[in-house]
């Protein structure tokens, strides 16, 4: 299982992995029902990567 106690660098790599997939899955035109869940999915891990200070930028361009 996964700590972030025991391995904080790993965890923030694999936060950022889901967050940038999600922002590629958000664009996808072809199959409404992928990008709408992946907006969604990614207003989450936008919380997730902005309270460990990751990354911070607004997402009203992918309509999150």
């Amino acid at each position: 299982m996964l700590s972030y106690n025991d391995d904080p660098k790993l965890v923030e790599e694999k936060v950022m992995q889901t967050y940038n997939l999600l922002k590629e899955l958000s664009a996808i035109e072809d199959f409404p029902a992928i990008s709408f869940n992946a907006r969604r999915a990614l207003g989450v891990m936008w919380q997730v990567t902005s309270d460990l200070d990751l990354e911070f930028e607004q997402l009203f361009h992918l309509k999150v």
